[in-house]
């Protein structure tokens, strides 16, 4: 057995405030990881960041992260098959939630496919590790710090959700910080970062298929290897969102409708690889468009 009665003594202890926990656990969320490296990227040169800043080519690399931190999630838990605990997809306390908010809220404290890694743990991991570790600056120990209270955080969240065994979110944290210290030692550009990320989600279609997930993830970041390839130097060399009311005006809808649209539309599979690619090209792009045609 995985579990050893954490789930439900967790739950216990914490009684009504569990419900606290579904907010929480966005933190570490696909959507939350995905939306913040892209705004940290575009904006991170010109917007604090935990006291600091986060000029283009780090915020790039905190996207290849991402992208990595999710091939890897979806390879291992598609290639090891862990089912969640029982009643993953129960909400826990869902009498406690007003009725208006009861679907959003069984939305986000529930869990479905497979359980093994956490890839919330995964993910807040290499990101929030990631942001702590590339920030410009002379905090880093109290970033470092900081990242680890939200992975900590977020890890117990699925404990007392009900949708991870601890033994899910620990083998998820260590999964993070071998990925995340592997990358930024050995491939720590942005091409280099992203090419990993190609690769891993290459790897993970050889052995599990063309499995749903792992499209779309082959699709993003094989968009974002070619993207990055043909603009990372002018991204590099050009302008820093010199228009960036322009930038949050046309990016936010543009891309935001984009990724709801590919989550939520039941669309091919090769739709969904070319959505991600093109997604990701917008996303990367996006910038370097903006500052030359606002160019004076």
């Amino acid at each position: 057995m995985r579990g050893a009665g954490e789930i439900e003594f967790l739950q216990s202890a914490v009684g009504p405030a569990a419900p606290v926990f579904a907010l929480v656990t966005q933190l570490g969320d696909v959507w939350f990881l995905l939306a913040a490296v892209t705004l940290l990227y575009w904006f991170g040169d010109r917007t604090p960041v935990v006291g600091d800043r986060l000029d283009r080519q780090r915020g790039a690399v905190l996207v290849a992260l991402a992208l990595g931190a999710l091939a890897v999630t979806t390879g291992l838990k598609e290639l090891l098959a862990v089912p969640r605990p029982p009643g993953a997809d129960t909400a826990v306390a869902a009498e406690l939630v007003p009725a208006v908010v009861r679907p959003v809220y069984e939305s986000a404290a529930t869990g479905d496919g497979f359980g093994f890694p956490s890839g919330h743990a995964v993910g807040t991991t290499v990101v929030w590790g990631g942001l702590a570790w590339l920030v410009d600056g002379n905090n880093r120990r109290r970033r470092l710090g900081f990242a680890a209270g939200v992975v900590a955080l977020v890890s117990l969240s699925r404990l007392v959700l009900g949708v991870h065994y601890a033994v899910d979110v620990l083998a998820g944290v260590l999964v993070g910080a071998f990925y995340l210290a592997g990358v930024l030692r050995y491939a720590g550009t942005p091409g280099r970062a992203f090419a990993v990320a190609a690769v891993v989600a290459v790897l993970s279609t050889l052995v599990n298929g063309f499995t749903p997930d792992g499209t779309r993830l082959l699709g993003a970041t094989l968009g974002a290897v070619g993207t990055w390839y043909v603009v990372g130097e002018a991204v590099r060399e050009g302008p820093s969102a010199d228009r960036r009311r322009l930038l949050a005006a046309v990016g936010l809808p543009v891309t935001g409708a984009a990724f709801v649209a590919l989550e939520t539309l039941q669309v091919p599979l090769w739709v969904a690889f070319g959505g991600y690619g093109v997604l990701l090209a917008v996303l990367l792009a996006l910038p370097l468009a903006v500052a030359r045609t606002t160019k004076k």
